[in-house]
């Protein structure tokens, strides 16, 4: 198939996922990266909701450590193209020019912006805002059924939160990055991403 440009590439690609669904049926995807191009989505596809969570970035890379580790481990083929392992500076930077873009668009009214530790403290109130933004049934029960189904015990063949295994299902908490970091690499990390990370909640411990 021949694209006009590249822009064309997602747009076939969202019509056909489109075209296997009932037209009732609402289409979702996941990719961090969609954030860097939050402008192209709302030209092409304006009418689409974006949902943004996110998460402390020293979590989030500490997360994005273990899995390099896992996928060099199991000789997976992508191994080797992730680099995230001790590059903490590029990391945070990173991280923070997505979290600035997100905080952007959420003044701005573009995307309902979500934290994942919320998720953990209160999912109830979490997912019932989700729902509602996304005009789809947030009652009582549909929320108990999601939240029944995602369970950390289920999705992780048994293990308790807090039980680490060699699994993309790793430990299932927050704030992990207090065990894995050393203070040196906190103390860099909040001094790379502190405006962030304080825009978003979080603390420098």
């Amino acid at each position: 198939m021949l694209f006009r440009s590249p822009r064309d590439m997602p747009l076939v690609f969202y019509d056909y996922v489109s075209s296997l669904s009932t037209p009732d049926t609402l289409v979702a995807f996941k990719a961090a990266d969609q954030i860097m191009s939050l402008r192209l989505l709302q030209e092409d596809l304006p009418s689409t909701k974006i949902v943004a969570v996110v998460r402390d970035g020293r979590d989030a890379m500490v997360s994005a450590w273990k899995y390099e580790a896992l996928m060099h481990h199991s000789e997976a083929p992508w191994g080797a193209k992730f680099k995230a392992q001790k590059n903490l500076i590029e990391f945070m930077y990173t991280w923070g020019v997505r979290a600035s873009a997100i905080l952007q668009a959420a003044t701005n009214g573009e995307l309902l912006m979500i934290r994942y530790e919320d998720l953990h403290q209160d999912f109830e109130t979490t997912i019932r805002k989700v729902y509602d933004y996304l005009e789809v049934d947030s009652s009582a029960k549909a929320i108990a059924d999601v939240k029944a189904i995602t369970d950390f015990e289920k999705v992780s063949g048994g293990r308790k939160k807090g039980e680490e295994a060699d699994s993309v299902v790793r430990k299932g908490i927050v704030g992990d990055w207090k065990n894995e970091l050393s203070q040196h690499q906190a103390d860099l990390a909040w001094r790379v991403a502190r405006r962030q990370l304080i825009a978003l909640g979080y603390s420098q411990n």
